[in-house]
């Protein structure tokens, strides 16, 4: 899209950010830090895709300004097709970095399309780092067809010599999460960068195109827990810890959860000498669940389901501790957790409800125990 026709955009369409506060938006620090910890999950990417024309003869001399770059900083989300029965990635833009000559940086314009079905406008103006700076840029929101765009410019660099890297937050949030993980053809966002009043041609650099991860049909688990406190588990006064008592599995559907599904159960040793699986049954009817446990390590137990679990049944389990006769928490303590660990056969299909977990931890986040100084999970 012209750089004409953007500005058209922002005076018909656009929606100016004006009076948003910036520290809602991601700091260089934690875009960087945050693609770093991602990468071991989602796998960092980006694919610079730039796209020069040629100049006329001798527009830009050997010893001239050289071209501008932009390098994209994504993570891989997972995604579904409309029946469940494929899952791709979607490369979900986090931040970009923009790299030249500030005499091509200068006041250029930022050009953001994407998709509406996976991503959203947060409302929050640009954020952008150069050095030990930061500033923000109100953006303007245009249609494209069925694609949305931001647009907005870079910083004045008229007083500024030589070259010169911006790092800039995206101000987008992605919303194909679940239950609303079943997108269809998402197009990969692209970001252009037009220098103003040069023979350079914008600079375009486009998202991963999705890939397909898996096949068959898409299934996912709720995990949810009661805890049972158990009182006075060290020399504090009104000191307590908690331990799941009772687990409850529901599917998301729309396939079953599969058999060799497992959960990890983990306690303190120090203050629980067992947790055992008193019962597993299908809430429907009463009739058993078939589970296998094995005790992994002093704390650690694993309960395998021998079963699948269809998407129309729920399943719970009841679980016996065996308190210590004298519990100890010393300088730390270990939070009762229950961790769902999918097979590996069937992880690429699974969907992430956000409650693959269930740690003893209050509505307000607060620990289930007291008088620990503290924790480690």
């Amino acid at each position: 899209m012209g750089k004409s026709s953007a500005e058209g955009n922002q005076r018909a369409n656009g929606r100016r950010a004006e009076g948003c506060d910036p520290a809602g938006a991601l700091s260089r620090r934690s875009v960087l830090s945050a693609g770093g910890v991602l990468a071991a999950t989602y796998m960092v990417t980006g694919s610079p895709v730039p796209a020069f024309a040629s100049p006329p003869a001798g527009a830009i001399a050997a010893n001239d300004p050289q071209p501008i770059t932009v390098a994209i900083r994504a993570i891989e989300r997972k995604v579904f097709g409309s029946d469940f029965s494929t899952a791709v990635s979607h490369s979900d833009v986090l931040a970009f970095s923009v790299s030249g000559d500030a005499t091509y940086l200068d006041r250029a314009q930022v050009s953001i399309l994407f998709d509406p079905a996976a991503s959203t406008w947060n409302g929050a103006p640009a954020t952008l780092y150069l050095q030990t700076r930061m500033q923000v840029a109100d953006v303007a929101l245009a249609q494209v067809g069925p694609l949305q765009e931001i647009t907005f410019s870079l910083p004045s660099f008229e007083h500024d010599a030589g070259l010169a890297t911006l790092e800039i937050s995206i101000p987008l949030r992605f919303i194909a999460e679940y239950p609303n993980d079943a997108v269809e053809n998402i197009a990969p966002t692209q970001v252009t960068v037009s220098p103003r009043n040069l023979p350079l041609s914008p600079v375009r650099a486009a998202a991963a195109s999705p890939q397909v991860l898996g096949n068959g049909l898409a299934w996912g688990v709720s995990v949810v827990a009661a805890w049972t406190t158990l009182g006075q588990v060290s020399s504090a006064q009104g000191s307590t810890y908690a331990y799941p008592s009772f687990i409850r599995l529901t599917p998301s559907g729309p396939g079953a959860i599969p058999t060799g599904t497992s959960l990890g159960l983990r306690w303190d040793p120090f203050v629980l000498d067992d947790l055992v699986v008193a019962s597993a049954t299908f809430d429907d009817d009463g009739t058993a669940l078939a589970v296998r446990t094995v005790l992994t390590e002093a704390g650690s137990l694993e309960c395998h389901l021998d079963g699948a679990i269809a998407p129309s049944r729920t399943a719970s389990l009841t679980l016996q501790a065996s308190p210590r006769s004298r519990p100890r928490i010393g300088d730390s303590v270990t939070y009762a957790r229950v961790d769902l660990v999918s097979p590996a056969a069937f992880a690429s299909m699974q969907r992430r409800t956000g409650l693959e977990e269930a740690v003893s931890v209050t509505s307000s986040g607060t620990p289930r125990f007291s008088s620990a100084a503290s924790g480690k999970n």
